[in-house]
This record gives structure tokens, sequence and C-alpha cells, in this order.
């Protein structure tokens, strides 16, 4: 016999975890509330960059030259989950050794409540990776 209960709970998820990849919006760098400039070269400010979205749980999407998009994995909680959001990180020259960074977190509908904006903790991160 087939448990009706389980069924429900997998078509469930299933539906939130279809609902919350479709509502998910790519970052803008125009919306980029989080901004600095850091006094290195924009490889060094990169390989920061990448290194402060593992830190702080991303799972890195995209790595191009000037961008980097990172991913958190949903967590279910009890009534709504925490993950699901996506950051965007812009890196552009100013000189050979200063490079800005401009970073926007988007969110989910389904779990916006569960959510944050990740711009000032990731600018703390790469500050520290650059300072140690």
């Amino acid at each position: 016999m087939i448990n009706f209960r389980g069924f429900l709970q997998v078509l469930v998820a299933g539906i939130i975890m279809l609902l919350v990849s479709a509502c998910a919006t790519t970052p803008k760098a125009d919306l980029a509330a989080s901004r600095d400039i850091f006094h290195h070269s924009a490889d060094v400010v990169q390989q920061a960059a990448v290194n402060a979205l593992i830190l702080t749980g991303f799972q890195l999407t995209k790595k191009e030259k000037n961008y980097l998009q990172g991913n958190r994995p949903l967590k279910p909680g009890l009534i709504i989950g925490s993950g699901g959001e996506t950051v965007g990180v812009w890196l552009s020259l100013v000189l050979p050794d200063k490079t800005q960074v401009k970073i926007h977190t988007t969110k989910t509908f389904i779990g916006y409540v569960g959510q944050k904006d990740w711009g000032n903790e990731m600018l703390y991160k790469i500050t520290k990776e650059l300072s140690g």
C-alpha cells in the first residue's frame, strides 16, 4: 500500500522547490547597495570574492572576468527555510591597483522571510581575505 502522507510531503516539497527556483531573479549591478573600493588588482579581489562566497555558504554558479554569481542552497525550516538567495558580485578596475566591487542579493518570493541581504557580510569577508 502506498504511504499517502509520505507521497503528499514529497509532492509538496517538489512544488515548493520548483516555485523557489522559478521565482529567483538575477542580481543587477545598478541595484547594488553594497559597494566598496579595494586597493588591489581585479584578479586578487576576484579570488577574495570567490573565497568569501564559499565561506558564506554560497555555491559558485558563474565566474566571468568581471562578474561572479553564487547561490545559497535552500534549507527547509519549520515553516519557511533559509537560503535560496542569489548574490551577484561585479568587479571594475578603477586603477591598476584599485578595484570597485558592487554586490547585490536577490531573494526568492517563497523564502523571502528567511532570507537576508548578504552584501555587507560579503564585503567584510572580502576585506578579511585581502588583509590576511
